[in-house]
């Protein structure tokens, strides 16, 4: 039986502190299987 990796990003503020470079050499270096899944939320001042 074969594991399969979750990966979770969360996202709440207006920019992010990698760079694509970045984030795609971090995931070559992940166990496989794996996929990932993003969440960005977004909150206004009323």
């Amino acid at each position: 039986m074969q594991n399969m990796y979750y990966i979770g990003l969360d996202v709440h503020k207006r920019t992010i502190s990698a760079t694509r470079f970045y984030l795609d050499r971090w995931m070559k270096t992940l166990p496989q299987p794996w996929t990932a899944a993003m969440e960005a939320g977004h909150c206004a001042a009323v």
